[in-house]
């Protein structure tokens, strides 16, 4: 619901301006209209009833979880640096490891949408006559775009009354996640006014000008402002990212006002830079299934000898694990597994902290005598076990990844090498 939640509400506003623009104008009737929507209505609760049906133990287990299942919140306080981000994508792409952390936690936010439809809407009372003319074909879907776009915006920053965020299930949504359905609302936005301004013939040069640079200043405010932040956190943001930020900026809202078709290839070209190379895949797998860990584990997986299971304890190489095919205990927990919860917690009494979709954080102490759980973060468990302990063999474990030497006599340590992260790793395996 965090990212599907905000895209249905963009995307159902679009359809709703649209079909009203389409009746308004004659060029369809409301029987035709229901008529359709019922047909593509049926289809697609056919195809969403048959995914339903066959995942539903799937599906009942995550909303039974405390986290996300019942979760509500209240909207509100989502950090103004999501909204110039994306801008700054390229030093997400030059050093990642420096930027990582900085200012917003996940890449994958920060380097999202350039959101240039936000920083257009000082400027479009300017342009609101002009391109929204009764000649308009697209003054529905761009009335639409803007309801939607506005919505998840209060969502985000101010927060919805109660009644209007549960009817739109936006209590469900943490504000930092709505950016996906702000992004998609603003480019849509950008879209639609850019066709527009293209069609128009009433839109003198001055008034582009005008709203040219108005929309370059509010850009350049956030992006200022969040280059600072970044700075005080000590990202590498100096004065060469801010003037190319700066200058990318001016030269992508100029064609978006004098050339507008051109300035939407620029947005897509610009977007398209600082987003896909964010994303691992766009330099395929290789980094994780030829690292020395994936190999290490694979090799040691070959030659099979005591407990299946292995447990991970190091941050960001649960991927070598996982492109090794092992199990890992240690993996992500999209819902939990309460068999395996009841070995570390056997009287339920922590029930309410792992009933959760979970990253788990492992301490080995061989001085624990019972485990111990703690929540970091709404999806971020501690867990502290004796590496000897009976735990890890009620849970099958057979091997122990760590970033640092562990002394305890049940274990034997067969590699060294190195992690994801370019820090040492030690293979150790339990011999009981």
């Amino acid at each position: 619901p965090p990212f599907q939640v905000p895209v249905a509400i963009v995307i159902a506003a679009v359809v709703v301006g649209w079909t009203w623009q389409l009746v308004a104008r004659g060029a369809a009737s409301w029987r035709s209209i229901l008529v359709n929507t019922a047909v593509a209505g049926g289809a697609t609760a056919v195809v969403a009833g048959l995914y339903v049906l066959t995942r539903l133990d799937t599906l009942s287990a995550i909303m039974n979880t405390t986290y996300p299942g019942d979760r509500r919140v209240d909207g509100g306080g989502a950090s103004p640096a999501y909204l110039a981000s994306a801008w700054f994508g390229f030093k997400y792409v030059q050093d990642p490891t420096a930027m990582r952390g900085r200012v917003l936690p996940n890449e994958s936010e920060a380097s999202s949408f350039l959101l240039l439809g936000v920083f257009l809407l000082p400027a479009l009372p300017l342009l609101w006559g002009r391109i929204t003319s009764s000649s308009a074909r697209l003054r529905g879907a761009l009335i639409g775009a803007l309801v939607g776009t506005a919505l998840i915006a209060v969502h985000m920053y101010v927060s919805l009354p109660g009644l209007v965020a549960r009817i739109t299930l936006l209590d469900r949504v943490p504000p930092q996640r709505a950016v996906i359905g702000l992004g998609l609302g603003a480019l849509l936005v950008t879209v639609l006014v850019g066709v527009q301004l293209a069609r128009s013939e009433e839109v003198s040069w001055q008034r582009r000008a005008v709203c040219g640079v108005l929309t370059v200043v509010v850009a350049a405010g956030y992006m200022l402002n969040l280059a600072a932040q970044y700075h005080q956190s000590g990202a590498p943001v100096g004065r060469n990212a801010k003037a190319a930020v700066l200058v990318a900026a001016v030269v992508v809202i100029g064609l978006f006002f004098a050339r507008p078709l051109v300035g939407l290839v620029a947005v897509a070209v610009c977007g398209l830079a600082v987003t896909l190379p964010v994303n691992p895949l766009s330099r395929g797998l290789g980094p994780i299934t030829d690292a020395p860990l994936t190999r290490a584990v694979e090799a040691i997986a070959e030659h099979p000898s005591g407990a299946p299971a292995w447990l991970n304890t190091i941050d960001m190489s649960m991927p070598a694990l996982a492109a090794s095919g092992v199990d890992d205990i240690g993996a992500v927990n999209l819902y939990p597994d309460h068999a395996a919860w009841k070995v570390l917690d056997p009287d339920g009494s922590d029930r309410e902290l792992w009933n959760r979709y979970s990253h788990t954080r492992w301490v080995l102490d061989p001085q624990a005598t019972q485990p111990r759980l703690a929540l970091l973060a709404n999806d971020v468990i501690s867990i502290t076990v004796d590496p000897c302990g009976r735990q890890l063999d009620e849970l099958r474990v057979g091997h122990l990844v760590t970033p640092k030497p562990l002394d305890a006599p049940c274990l034997r340590q067969v590699e060294r090498t190195t992690a994801l992260d370019g820090g040492p790793a030690y293979i150790y395996a339990r011999t009981g």
